[in-house]
């Protein structure tokens, strides 16, 4: 299925230290915008600027809403609603965390209609989580939204991004999974491997070597048998070739494409590659 994902802010509550989008807290912001630089601002795409991308874009079956914290769109339904009215399989990617609360019912209730499923950011259990994101309380705050997801029975499952602050704590997250399974849902965790970019972009300690990638994958297919939580590796993890370009497409807040969302720092310094290497390592 051809992925086209949008950011469509880069507004979030939390501060996720591989955070690719560098995404910041409006409520953080002090000043005018005029007198802050272009990395301080927050970016909203339009209605008028979504239609064009979806209009651009026809051939891509699934529509992926990202951020930032999409949620956090004052328009949002709005935008769920133009592709779904193209036939689009949409998806939003959400950190559960709505400025510093679990987002509100209304907000998930009004939203299913346009939606076939939400992905969320987990990281481990309560503690690990939260040192990721760099915000207290947002594995609280998850796992409120996530309950109502559930109270919605709306399909949902679990992103999990593999770096070396939570390789100790890939049981928790399937444990989490596993309490939230349900009769119409058993979410599973798709795992992805740190990019290096955006915040993460030099932060050597974050990532991992070949040989934990490899631990990872046979820890996963273990615990996935044990609790009974299915899983799935994202291009950059699996064994497969690349889909940048045919199969992805991404639009970023600052109205940028690229071919895949792992390639938004491509173009800053391709010669940065250290302790780790992709499949798709040629196209960088």
């Amino acid at each position: 299925m051809k992925e086209l994902t949008i950011e469509v802010t880069n507004n979030c509550a939390n501060k996720c230290i591989h955070c690719s989008s560098c995404a910041l807290f409006e409520c953080d912001l002090q000043g005018l915008d005029e007198e802050r630089g272009k990395s301080e601002q927050i970016f909203k795409l339009t209605k008028p600027e979504i239609i064009k991308i979806l209009d651009e874009n026809p051939g891509f079956d699934k529509v992926r809403f990202s951020g930032g914290e999409p949620f956090m769109h004052p328009i949002l339904l709005e935008l769920l609603k133009e592709a779904k009215r193209r036939g689009k399989y949409v998806e939003v990617l959400t950190s559960g965390n709505f400025y510093n609360r679990s987002e509100p019912l209304a907000l998930i209730s009004t939203a299913r209609i346009f939606l076939d499923k939400i992905g969320i950011s987990l990281y481990g259990g309560r503690k690990i989580h939260d040192t990721i994101t760099r915000t207290e309380g947002s594995f609280d705050c998850l796992d409120e939204t996530i309950n109502r997801i559930l109270a919605e029975r709306i399909y949902f499952a679990f992103n999990f991004t593999a770096m070396s602050k939570n390789k100790d704590f890939l049981e928790e997250a399937f444990i989490y999974a596993q309490s939230k399974k349900s009769n119409y849902c058993n979410p599973g965790i798709n795992f992805s491997r740190l990019i290096n970019q955006g915040f993460a972009s030099g932060e050597r300690s974050l990532f991992l070597s070949e040989e934990q990638i490899d631990e990872i994958v046979v820890l996963s297919q273990k615990f996935s048998k044990q609790y009974d939580v299915p899983i799935s590796f994202g291009c950059s993890f699996a064994k497969t070739s690349c889909c940048a370009g045919s199969g992805k497409r991404v639009f970023t807040y600052e109205r940028k494409y690229f071919d895949c969302s792992s390639l938004k720092d491509a173009n800053k310094d391709p010669s940065n590659l250290f302790l780790y290497k992709f499949l798709c390592q040629e196209r960088w």
